[in-house]
């Protein structure tokens, strides 16, 4: 009996040793790949261009206060991630790698965040499939690799979160302070949101888990006015001296118009009532899609920790908390819902997703997670053919337009590669091989992401051809040279390559006039916006004379004929 007894723990250790060295070598693949090609590909997003262009300013102008984008003041964001950048800037220069750097450093610290909440919620397995399962969610790898406020907002209401428990379950005030810490940093990444999530999630858990005995101790309000003291000297002094700087202007630019006008309205610059804003329910779908390849699971995965719930689960009470809060708060917006605004969402959803596979692992014979897990299996089954068959449609269509035909060579391996591994990890899971198909699951999203990204690496500059024009204009130019966008849509882009600010057009008559006053003028477009430029010209008897300097993928750079020529 003793040499049995002694067997089955050797066993156990064994596995838990494989398990753990998978664990590592699934964790170093995600680091490189976040980082694989992560200087070779230019920037794609404009709002990703704006904010590396005012980093760059921020050196330019020497002025690290008042943020600037294309000459003027700029008001849209906190400074915290600006600043940093800058600093990337500063010492490994203006490449694409500098601009993405700490993004990729936030983005690795939110995985292991996530496994941190995890362990401390419910187990170290769940802590170990979540931070896994959120590295290989499509929306947070792509989001790490974009230099957006979205990863490091989701870093810092993570690390608030996690200070908040172990605060909670340690009963040590020193948590209590970096909780504040944390708060004031998430609102120098994005503003009010940055305390008003985490805040709503804390309030509520701590009502609904019955934890009000902590407002009854004199030493706990005393600590927490320290605390909000701290959190004021960080996060107020920007705010304040932009105040002074700048009165009224910043409140009404950066609090009225970008933050509360924002969330209230569908149209950001007008704030117009009429305008038509996306559903309310549009999250929920959108969740699914980008939540992939893991999505099928999601359903059983929340009837799972809704049955611990009402077992009075306190970790499964905070980590709904954690899901609905941020969910309603955003879809109860008005305004535009882009799917990285909920991304904070997501290493809640992959803890819920992580603890139902543990213990599924853990309790197969369990009635219920075995039942869940082969519905799950079902519905991803079917969720992944609808997807591939929608791209079976779509695909084609695209193939016809010019506008869309050039992104297929990366698209279609793509969708291939992760198609197929995900119809491949679920029939893992009907055969039960129940631990390989979740390795399958996690080896299908990397290698998908591996191959997307050497594709973009290889396809993207050719499509997107801003910064190889800007490139070959630079020795052109010259510093009394005035530059424009005529209807230009990465004109952001074209502003942060070319390192200087240019003039945005969208009426003829105004670039006519940018042309015709003294001096060398270029212009950046599209090619079929130049030709119907020429002929509104000629409908209007206007003499428009021009040359074009450079030409590539459908872009052109124009120029006037100065004096000077």
């Amino acid at each position: 009996m003793p040499v049995k007894t002694i067997r089955k723990v050797t066993n156990r250790k064994l596995f838990w040793d494989k398990e753990r060295i998978t664990f590592f070598v699934l964790m170093l693949f995600v680091v490189f790949l976040f980082v694989w090609h992560l200087g070779d590909i230019v920037i794609v997003d404009e709002d990703a261009a704006v904010y590396v262009r005012v980093a760059r300013e921020v050196l330019q102008t020497k002025d690290w206060i008042t943020l600037h984008f294309n000459g003027q003041a700029w008001f849209d964001k906190p400074p915290l991630c600006i600043w940093l950048t800058a600093l990337s800037i500063k010492f490994l220069g203006m490449n694409e790698f500098a601009f993405r750097l700490w993004h990729i450093l936030f983005g690795i610290g939110g995985i292991i965040i996530t496994y941190i909440i995890a362990k401390e919620l419910f187990d170290q397995r769940t802590a170990r499939f979540s931070s896994l399962i959120l590295a290989t969610t499509a929306q947070y790898f792509y989001q790490v690799r974009s230099p957006l406020q979205d990863v490091p907002l989701t870093f810092f209401i993570g690390l608030s979160l996690c200070f908040f428990l172990f605060f909670i379950k340690q009963k040590r005030y020193f948590f209590l302070y970096l909780l504040w810490l944390s708060l004031s940093l998430a609102v120098l990444t994005k503003g009010l949101v940055g305390i008003v999530l985490p805040g709503l999630i804390i309030a509520f858990y701590v009502i609904f888990a019955k934890k009000l005995v902590l407002l009854s101790k004199k030493s706990f309000w005393i600590h927490c006015i320290l605390g909000f003291l701290i959190f004021l000297a960080i996060a107020a002094p920007w705010h304040i001296l932009e105040y002074i700087r700048h009165g009224k202007d910043f409140i009404d630019e950066y609090f009225l118009i970008r933050t509360f006008n924002r969330y209230l309205y569908p149209d950001l610059n007008l704030g117009d009532p009429n305008s038509i804003a996306d559903p309310k329910w549009i999250y929920l779908p959108e969740i699914f899609v980008f939540f992939l390849p893991w999505s099928g699971f999601l359903i059983f995965a929340f009837i799972h920790i809704l049955k611990k719930l009402f077992q009075k689960s306190s970790s499964s009470l905070f980590i709904l908390l954690w899901f609905i809060i941020i969910l309603c708060f955003f879809s109860f917006s008005s305004g535009r819902k882009f799917p990285r605004y909920i991304l904070s969402l997501f290493p809640a959803l992959a803890i819920i997703v992580g603890h139902f596979w543990s213990e599924y692992l853990q309790n197969f014979k369990d009635r219920f997670l075995h039942r869940a897990m082969s519905f799950s299996s079902l519905i991803s089954l079917i969720f992944i053919i609808f997807l591939l068959a929608i791209s079976g449609f779509i695909l084609p269509k695209l193939w016809l337009s010019n506008e869309y035909k050039p992104y297929l060579p990366i698209a279609i391996p793509f969708f291939i590669s992760f198609g197929a591994g995900i119809v491949f990890s679920t029939m893992l899971l009907v055969i039960r091989k129940r631990r390989s198909s979740f390795v399958a699951f996690v080896v299908t999203a990397l290698v998908s992401y591996g191959l997307l990204f050497s594709l973009g690496a290889k396809y993207i500059n050719t499509i997107h051809p801003t910064k190889d024009l800007v490139y070959e204009l630079k020795p052109i130019i010259k510093p009394e040279d005035r530059l424009a966008c005529y209807r230009y849509l990465p004109r952001r882009s074209f502003v942060l390559y070319i390192d200087r600010p240019a003039k945005f057009i969208n009426d003829p008559d105004v670039l006519l006039s940018f042309f015709q006053f003294p001096g060398k003028a270029y212009c950046i477009t599209d090619k079929k916006e130049l030709k119907q430029l020429g002929q509104w010209m000629r409908e209007q008897k206007m003499d428009f004379h021009y040359k074009i300097v450079k030409e590539k993928t459908g872009k052109v750079v124009f120029s006037n004929y100065s004096n000077k020529n």
